[in-house]
């Protein structure tokens, strides 16, 4: 199946976007793999300084729509667009775990360094897994700030979480399938 035949419209435009604008400041093209998210990190960094409305209005969405498909494609899922003018309803959706969450938003943190709880950055999984996810989080170990502020370190919580909610989703099914 060709991966972009998933992705919405206004996404891959987005996305695009993105592509275009980090090649343009770092000469360096993005592939949509994880490998290129230490590239986009760079990139958040250096529009730091930048007038807030444009980061908000022209660059965040574009960065949270790359990133978002470079999660996509590594852990599967659909794009919900509750909105699709709005980037603050865009989810990543992964329906058999559970799991849902705002690219945008987090992209929003990584580019600002603030927190962006009123749009909606935090990862959202059934209640009941709280505590072994988070037991999994801390075990990989503290992030600072800084580190936590990196597409790169998000896209590694993300993987541990999907760790975490398909070994709970195949143990369910191994307990259902014994006699």
């Amino acid at each position: 199946m060709d991966p972009e035949a998933a992705i919405p419209p206004e996404v891959l435009e987005l996305a695009e976007a993105c592509v275009r604008y980090v090649r343009r400041s770092t000469g360096v093209p993005l592939d949509y793999s994880q490998d290129t998210l230490g590239v986009l990190d760079h990139y958040a960094r250096s529009i730091r300084g930048e007038p807030r409305d444009e980061i908000l209005a022209l660059l965040v969405p574009a960065i949270g729509a790359y990133f978002g498909e470079v999660v996509r494609r590594e852990i599967g899922g659909r794009w919900q667009l509750v909105d699709p003018g709005d980037w603050t309803t865009h989810r990543l959706v992964v329906d058999e775990l559970g799991l849902s969450f705002n690219p945008t938003a987090i992209a929003l943190e990584c580019v600002t360094g603030e927190p962006g709880a009123e749009v909606g950055s935090a990862l959202r999984f059934p209640e009941e897994h709280r505590d072994l996810v988070a037991s999994a989080l801390d075990a990989a170990g503290p992030v600072t700030d800084d580190d936590y502020d990196r597409l790169a370190v998000r896209f590694e919580a993300i993987q541990q979480v999907v760790s975490v909610l398909t070994g709970i989703l195949a143990s369910r099914r191994t307990v259902r399938d014994e006699p």
